[in-house]
């Protein structure tokens, strides 16, 4: 895993995390809407559903952008172009 993906799916497992937790902790005062705290776990559940729907959505949306960029432009290179090398196939670069 590079360190770009790594620091995504730690961003995503925390805004997921913080999701969750916004059912615990919400104050009735200040939102509107009591949390777990204050006696109310069906907020915690609106959020479990809120996530999962937002991880079933971003999966679908993930899976037609591929889709289409597979049709466009497509998501390999060549065979040919595999065995060669990707950085002479496509940079012109080349040990010396």
């Amino acid at each position: 895993m590079t360190t770009r993906s790594m620091r995504s799916a730690s961003m995503a497992s925390a805004a997921l995390w913080a999701r969750w937790l916004t059912g615990v902790f919400a104050i009735e005062q200040y939102g509107g809407t009591a949390g777990l705290i204050e006696g109310n776990p069906v907020q915690v559940l609106n959020q479990v559903y809120g996530i999962a729907i937002v991880i079933v959505y971003d999966v679908i949306v993930s899976l037609v952008l591929l889709k289409i960029i597979d049709m466009v432009i497509g998501l390999r290179v060549s065979d040919a172009i595999e065995q060669e090398g990707l950085d002479i196939a496509l940079h012109g670069e080349s040990v010396q």
